[in-house]
């Protein structure tokens, strides 16, 4: 059973490095399994990882298994632990930098409302302003951006999204990019605007039915 989560945090590792995701060392993926989460290493590029290198941890950090090499789990292993804690509907998480999201990030702007379909899939999208990576304080900030959806930008950092699955955190993620891209264009036109405020309430509400 193992080898199944291992091999979907590859399998998504290298599909974000593909669709232009994440690059480098950044970003991690997690996957949660009862009390077990599957999570990447620090210090590995995502698109080139092996099945032997995701860690295994419970909820409070601690390594139930240890990979053939000397790695350690994701500098931002306490988020996911944060979010999983929080949310008990969420079994896999994925933070990574898109550059879309990250202008974003930078500019310290969010996303809310602005098409139908991102209303109903990502819910409330928060922006949560600069931490300092790898603590819980930056970790617990962004459980609690996620209370209202299922997608936050973090202040001069990155992107977050969780899912009930991997293929679900992985889709509301090229939906938070592509929606990102969308805006900065409309941004270049002109005036950016809102969904009604009747049809902002309905699609919020069916996103709550949703997840």
């Amino acid at each position: 059973m193992d080898n199944i989560f291992k091999k979907e945090i590859v399998r998504f590792g290298k599909l974000l490095y593909e669709r232009n995701l994440n690059a480098a060392y950044g970003g991690n993926l997690s996957i949660r399994n009862g009390d077990r989460i599957y999570i990447t290493p620090s210090g590995l590029n995502k698109a080139f990882l092996e099945e032997e290198d995701i860690l295994v941890t419970d909820l409070d950090g601690n390594i139930l298994e240890k990979p053939s090499k000397s790695l350690k789990p994701s500098s931002e292993s306490k988020m996911h632990y944060a979010i999983y804690k929080l949310r008990n509907n969420v079994n896999a998480i994925i933070h990574s930098h898109p550059p879309y999201c990250v202008a974003l990030s930078i500019a310290h702007q969010s996303l809310n409302h602005l098409l139908p379909e991102t209303t109903i899939i990502l819910g409330k999208v928060n922006f949560v302003p600069y931490v300092t990576p790898g603590g819980w304080e930056l970790g617990n900030a962004v459980a609690n951006s996620l209370k209202e959806g299922d997608a936050c930008i973090m202040g001069n950092h990155g992107a977050t999204t969780v899912g009930k699955d991997l293929f679900g955190a992985f889709n509301k993620l090229e939906l938070l990019e592509s929606t990102a891209k969308s805006f900065i264009f409309a941004k270049l036109i002109g005036n950016v605007r809102e969904l009604p405020e009747d049809d902002k309430m309905a699609f919020l509400k069916m996103y709550n039915n949703l997840s």
